[in-house]
This record gives structure tokens, C-alpha cells and sequence, in this order.
């Protein structure tokens, strides 16, 4: 009796009406309902309850048949199971045809991301089951008829997703063609819905120990939750599947228990970054988080000279930004990035970015939009980049690929919110929108991805019609 396999086509509505689940063909846009037995069926991972229902899926195109038992070859291969590398390596699947791959004690440029298309995801998957090489290459040749098999394991093994296999190196094999990479903001806003949240930005409290001009935070008064909530919301973020944290504030520094939540995301598999405004960073606190491993560590820098900067967060703290830097880079953090906040104030001071960047040994910078809201920024003396200054920066951004082909300067060019990212507030609420107070769930209540998953959260009216960056004024990219 042959088994049945998922159609990348399919999705997959969970919890549509009661415990069923509503599938839906991406094709044909044709929708089947499954009643509460045949929904818990769906959801095994063993076939073999799973004919009656996967035979009247076949007859509408939802699943196919597959059958590997008139299939076996033995080899010297058969007896290699090329094992997941570590708890380091996660992985996020989008639909049966789309699989990322992502190694959290990766330290390569810009923290990239494997995407497998259709025939990487089969290869995957194979693995994940337990298949043999023999086995895998019997099922790509069924599927695809070709055989890339090989290569493709190769290049996992040599980017630490799978443990090494010397017997593979004595087959010539060609070139790999199967694995594209992208760095993480390529694939955030790439990747339109996920069935869990990739990416997470904690905002660890709202206290702060500078006033910027241009900041968005309705208040300065959280100290966000205690050492032992932190901690919880920590392991919820474990559970939840997350591969990737930005701890955040007001100012994370400010946390004594920031050490240990980092350390306890790193052990778990966690890429973790902080996003810190770099006045608080001494030789001590940077070595402890070299040592709790933190992946990537972003300070924010508003201009390329303490004029311009000092501006927008206050005197003398540009000069702080570059100790802070020259600190962080000394104590043996991975990766220092610099993100910027651009507004009319330092529009000027773009042309000098690249060369400033070298300068202070700098490979990676975010630029994001000033938006004129909260308690501070809504009364701004500076103003967000109208329509043909965002043109001309986005000349500058791509001119630099080809001058400075070592830097990364990256424009974050729209919002994952409620797509693929949330945000932990410091009063334990899930929110859409970092810009936005609306609560849709307390994770202090529930856990967090039940809340994702949760009708308030899933809505149009939440994701797409509240659109609050929209509101904005003179907001240059939708949400």
C-alpha cells in the first residue's frame, strides 16, 4: 500500500472550527474541511491510519501517492546517517517546498540563512526521517528525476548543518545548485506568513538612560519583568521554536539579569542580539557576554560625526558609541553592527557612511526610518526623510554594493510585524507593532505561540487593515 505525501500546494488552516483543520490549494484556491478524526490523522507523522483519508485527498490533487518499498538499493552509503550538526541548527518551514535552515553558532557574514526550495526540502526532510543516503537519492530521483543528492550533503556538512561525512568527499559529485543564502532581513521580509514567529524583539524594559530626540517609546518607566519572569519568557521563546532574539529596550544594559538570559537563549540554540545605545558598555560587561557567546551586538549611531549624532541622543555621546565599539570589538564579540536611525538631521552625513564604517572596523549597518511618534519623537525638532531623500539613500545603498563590496549596509525595506516577527513588551504583552501599544495577548497569561496562533493575532484587522506605520506621518514604506 503506498504512503502519501503533503503537496507543497497545501495549506493548512489550524483550528479553523473546533479542533478540525481547513485545507486549502494554492492552485486551485479549492478548500476541504476536516472533520476531528480525520484532523488528528493529518497530524501524525505515521502513514499507516492515514490511507482512508489520504486516498480521498489524492481523488483533489491535496496529497500524492508515494511508495519507497519496491525501492532498495544497498551500498556502501547505506549505513551513513548524516546527523543534524547540533541543537544549534533550527529549521522553519514555511510549506512542504520552502525550508530555512539556520545555525545559530554560525559566525559567517551577516548571520545567513540556508532556503531550500523543493528538491532541498525532500533531501531535508529525508534526513529528519532517518533515511540513508541511498534512500534519499532513490527519492529525489523518483520526484525530480535527478540526483544532486550528494552535493547537497556536502554543502550542508560544510556549513557545520549536519555532521561531517568523509566517505562522501571520495565521490565526485559537481557543483552544489540547490541551497540559496540569504542574510536574515532578506529572508524576515521574504517570507509572508509563518506558522511560528522566526524572529522576536524583546523589549526587556522601557527605562533608559538617555532622552533621544527621535525615540518612539511612549514611556520611560518599565523596569520590564523580574529576574524570574525573564528567565520564563526566556524558555517561552525556547519552546516557541524562535530562531532569532533582539533584546531591546529602552536601554538592555540596564538589566543586571542580562547576562544570564543571554546565556540561557545561547544554550538553547538562540541566535541573540542587542540593540543598545552603547553608553553603558565597560571592558566587564562586554568580556561577560563574549562568554555567554552573544552572537551580535548593534549600537545605535545617528551620525558620523559627534555633531550630528550628539543631536539627536545628547552631548558626549557620540564619543561614547566609538569606545563602546572599540570595546566590544576588544572583548571578542563576534560581530558588532551599527544601526541608524535616519531623519533630516543626518541625511547630510550619508556620502561619509561607508568610510566611517571602515574606519571604526565596522562590516554591517541597518539603517531604519525615523517615524515621528512617542513620547519623545512625536515632538522631534528633526523630520522623517521625505519620498526623494529615501530615493536618493537608496542610490547610496546600492552604489556602495559595488564600491564597498566588504560592507553590509543594509535598508530594512518594509515590516515582517505579525508576519514573521513579534514583539515582546515589558509588561509581558505581545504586540504587533513596535510603534504600536496594542496588546493582541498576554504571554505572561498564555504561552507565546499560542497567542501567535490565536484568532486575535492571525486577523487581517490586525496584520493588515490597522496598519499603524500607515498612519505615520510621511511614512515612506507600508507595512
Amino acid at each position: 500500500m503506498p504512503n502519501y505525501s503533503k503537496t507543497p500546494e497545501t495549506i493548512v488552516l489550524r483550528g479553523y472550527e473546533s479542533a478540525t483543520l481547513r485545507l486549502i490549494h494554492q492552485t486551485t484556491q479549492e478548500t476541504i474541511d476536516l472533520n476531528e478524526t480525520e484532523s488528528g490523522l493529518w497530524e501524525q507523522s505515521d502513514f499507516e491510519n492515514m490511507n482512508g483519508l489520504f486516498s480521498r485527498l489524492n481523488e483533489t490533487g491535496f496529497v500524492k501517492p508515494i511508495d519507497f518499498a519496491s525501492h532498495s538499493v544497498e551500498s556502501q552509503f547505506d549505513h551513513i546517517f548524516p546527523a543534524i550538526k547540533s541543537i544549534y541548527v533550527k529549521w522553519y518551514e514555511e510549506s512542504p517546498d520552502m525550508i530555512v535552515l539556520f545555525n545559530s553558532e554560525s559566525m559567517r557574514t551577516n548571520n545567513p540563512l540556508l532556503v531550500l526550495g523543493t528538491y532541498g526540502s525532500l533531501c531535508w526532510r529525508g534526513i529528519m526521517e532517518g533515511l540513508s543516503v541511498d534512500q534519499i537519492r532513490i527519492a529525489a530521483l523518483q520526484e525530480f528525476g535527478e540526483d544532486e543528492v550528494i552535493p547537497f550533503l556536502k554543502r550542508l556538512a560544510s556549513l557545520n548543518f549536519i555532521n561531517a561525512i568523509p566517505e562522501l568527499d571520495i565521490i565526485d559529485s559537481g557543483e552544489e545548485k540547490i541551497v540559496k543564502e540569504f542574510s536574515a532581513p532578506d529572508v524576515q521580509f521574504m517570507i509572508f506568513r509563518s506558522r511560528i514567529p522566526w524572529y522576536c524583539l524583546w523589549e526587556m524594559c522601557t527605562k533608559c538612560n538617555l532622552r533621544c530626540d527621535i525615540c518612539y517609546l511612549p514611556d520611560f518607566k518599565s523596569a520590564g519583568p523580574s529576574e524570574e519572569e525573564a528567565i520564563r519568557i526566556a524558555r517561552d521563546i525556547v519552546d516557541s521554536g524562535i530562531f532569532y532574539v533582539s533584546l531591546i529596550g529602552g536601554e538592555p544594559m540596564i538589566r543586571k539579569d542580562l547576562i544570564p538570559i543571554v546565556n540561557f537563549l545561547r544554550s538553547n540554540g538562540v541566535f541573540v542580539k542587542i540593540i543598545t545605545n552603547g553608553q553603558l558598555i565597560t571592558e566587564e560587561n562586554a568580556r561577560l557576554l563574549a562568554e555567554a557567546k552573544l552572537n551580535l551586538i548593534e549600537i545605535s549611531l545617528d551620525g558620523m560625526t559627534s555633531e550630528t549624532h550628539d543631536a539627536s541622543r545628547g552631548e558626549g555621546s557620540f564619543q561614547k558609541c566609538m569606545d563602546a565599539i572599540r570595546i566590544v570589538r576588544e572583548a571578542g564579540i563576534p560581530r558588532t553592527a551599527v544601526v541608524f536611525t535616519a531623519h533630516s538631521g543626518n541625511f547630510k552625513d550619508f556620502p561619509q557612511l561607508p568610510a566611517s564604517l571602515r574606519e571604526w572596523g565596522i562590516s554591517d549597518c541597518y539603517i531604519s526610518l525615523f517615524k515621528k511618534t512617542g513620547q519623545m519623537g512625536s515632538h522631534s525638532k528633526f523630520d522623517p526623510l521625505n519620498y526623494l531623500d529615501v530615493e536618493v539613500l537608496k542610490g547610496f545603498v546600492n552604489s556602495w554594493e559595488d564600491e564597498y563590496p566588504d560592507l553590509k549596509v543594509t535598508l530594512l525595506p518594509s515590516c515582517s510585524c505579525g508576519k514573521t516577527s513579534a514583539i515582546i513588551g515589558a509588561n509581558g504583552e505581545l504586540r504587533f507593532c513596535s510603534f504600536s501599544t496594542t496588546s493582541v495577548g498576554s504571554i505572561s497569561e498564555n504561552p507565546l505561540l499560542q497567542v501567535w496562533q490565536g484568532k486575535d493575532y492571525n486577523s487581517e484587522q490586525m496584520i493588515r487593515k490597522s496598519g499603524y506605520c500607515k498612519k505615520l506621518e510621511n511614512t515612506i514604506f507600508e507595512v
